[in-house]
């Protein structure tokens, strides 16, 4: 039997990596299915995602009807073998994916920030790509739904919740996490902890490139700014406001972990932060910043609503987000976020 691990980012690989290792799961059961992201090490099957083979436009008309083609795909990278999959939301490719013939359990792994929002409304629980309402109310919306039935999907499939914890009474399902915050409102008795801190420390430290970085300030880059249509102008106000404070304290040097598709030169944080007259040290993309926690001390860690600035804390480290400094930003969801306003810290 298989264990089938979908992943998209550095925090689900690293919660995949500490699934197979505190579950003692055997590698050559063992299938890492990556959706635009490289893996740091390899272990088990590392295949890269159906989506992100089939980029053709001759393959998307060849395999039209998706839920057929990823089967196929599926069987594939199993060897046709039944497999328990460890998915971290309701995607339509994990849709397919638990519905599968072969898929005998299904489990639901940490993901970040959306591992701790409490889903208490229709349109959280529902939530996903390119997700229409619950009303075709034009033909724009029509189109989609008319697609993705041709697609190979139907009513069944897609009315299966996106969010975890829609399926929290289903029997032996378990939600893998780093806390006991993290899931709001499952039962209890499922959570099952992950514990890195205990895990073989050889393993875990390949994650990081054996790098401990003491007593410094980790800055994160983070997508928040574009995503919610923050000026580069507010953005660079609320960087250089977070700066005076740390110059104030007598900080002169920071390390940098920039998003995953950035590079120093398009950095609007990276250049702010050189002007500012900060020496900079790059976290190269290969390494897992959480990882890094683990087996360093008393770090600060500077962003806005990055999951790592909440994770840090879980590994006595202190979070400073400068959000309050960012000026005519919009409402969202983390701004009521009690669990991470709880250990993070706000400037």
């Amino acid at each position: 039997m298989k264990h089938l691990f979908t992943i998209h980012s550095p925090i689900t690989f690293f919660v995949a990596y500490c699934i197979i290792l505190q579950e003692k799961l055997h590698e050559e059961d063992v299938v890492i299915i990556s959706a635009g992201y490289t893996p740091p090490i390899i272990i088990g099957n590392s295949v890269s995602a159906y989506q992100d083979q089939e980029t053709s436009l001759w393959k998307k008309i060849k395999n039209y009807n998706l839920a057929k083609s990823l089967d196929r795909y599926i069987d594939g990278v199993t060897n046709g073998q039944e497999f328990i999959a460890y998915i971290e939301l309701m995607h339509a490719y994990q849709r397919i994916l638990i519905t599968h013939r072969n898929c005998i359990e299904f489990h639901f792994m940490e993901e970040g920030t959306a591992t701790y929002l409490r889903p208490d409304n229709l349109e959280f629980i529902t939530n996903g790509a390119k997700q229409v309402g619950f009303r075709n109310k034009d033909f724009s919306d029509f189109s989609i739904s008319l697609i993705r039935v041709l697609r190979g999907s139907n009513i069944r499939l897609l009315s299966l919740p996106y969010h975890p914890q829609a399926y929290t009474y289903f029997e032996n399902i378990k939600f893998f996490t780093f806390s006991v915050d993290g899931y709001p409102g499952i039962i209890d008795s499922k959570r099952v902890l992950l514990s890195p801190e205990k895990l073989d420390s050889s393993k875990i430290r390949e994650l990081t490139n054996s790098i401990d970085i003491n007593g410094e300030h980790i800055w994160i880059e983070e997508s928040y700014p574009w995503v919610y249509g923050v000026s580069d102008i507010n953005y660079i106000n609320g960087i250089q406001s977070m700066s005076h404070i740390l110059k104030k304290a007598g900080v002169e040097n920071v390390y940098l972990k920039l998003r995953p598709s950035s590079k120093t030169e398009n950095s609007l944080l990276y250049r702010t932060l050189m002007q500012c007259g900060f020496t900079v040290n790059i976290i190269q993309n290969e390494i897992i910043v959480e990882a890094i926690f683990l087996y360093s001390n008393n770090l600060k860690v500077i962003g806005l609503v990055s999951s790592l600035l909440y994770y840090s804390t879980l590994w006595n480290h202190k979070a400073l987000s400068f959000l309050n400094l960012i000026k005519d930003r919009p409402d969202t969801v983390f701004d009521n976020l009690d669990i991470y306003w709880n250990k993070v810290e706000r400037v």
